[in-house]
């Protein structure tokens, strides 16, 4: 028994030595120790975090195209981003196309002209039959195919280039075809 009481106190003395604060174990301080351990593992928690982040944007990015690839704004997007006054109370257009037989088409159609123009608001206004009934003749002039389609520009600038050839304050900016819809007879 007392060879168990002496291992016993042996492990006892052994414990108190790695818990006593200051005491050297071997060269550093068992402080010193403690403070490197907690740093080791604090900077190898903020690596992985680092390491997680940007594996997860590589992996996010993948397939998209860099910026600096990206094709430059058209001249058309480039010149619409002027702000305009908006005429949206031209009446809903409805007519016949030139195909034979011919189409019924509908349409809805905004004209945008220099914002505070008051001469031009004016103008339209008091031109909107003459207006209404030129469109009719462009969009009756047209055949069903060259009304459905993604890209109104061909048709917006004929419909620009016509109203501006009677507009006598000022000139029409733009057209924007809000909806344009054919169907057979």
């Amino acid at each position: 028994m007392a060879d168990e009481d002496r291992f016993l106190d042996s492990e006892a003395d052994q414990a108190t030595e790695e818990v006593e604060v200051g005491r050297k174990v071997g060269f550093v301080p068992a402080l010193v120790l403690k403070a490197l351990k907690w740093a080791a593992i604090g900077i190898i928690v903020v690596l992985l975090v680092i390491i997680v982040a940007y594996l997860t944007v590589e992996i996010a990015m993948q397939g998209r195209v860099p910026a600096q690839d990206l094709p430059p704004v058209s001249q058309q997007i480039a010149a619409s981003t002027e702000i305009y006054q908006i005429y949206k109370n031209l009446k809903p257009l409805r007519g016949q196309t030139s195909d034979n037989p011919p189409y019924i088409y509908t349409a809805e159609i905004h004209i945008a002209y220099e914002k505070g123009n008051n001469a031009m608001t004016t103008e339209i206004n008091e031109r909107d039959s003459q207006i209404h009934n030129l469109i009719l003749k462009i969009l009756g002039s047209k055949k069903s195919s060259e009304l459905n389609t993604n890209d109104f520009s061909l048709l917006e600038r004929d419909i620009t280039y016509s109203l501006n050839q009677i507009m006598r304050s000022g000139k029409i900016k733009a057209i924007f075809i809000q909806e344009m819809q054919t169907f057979p007879q």
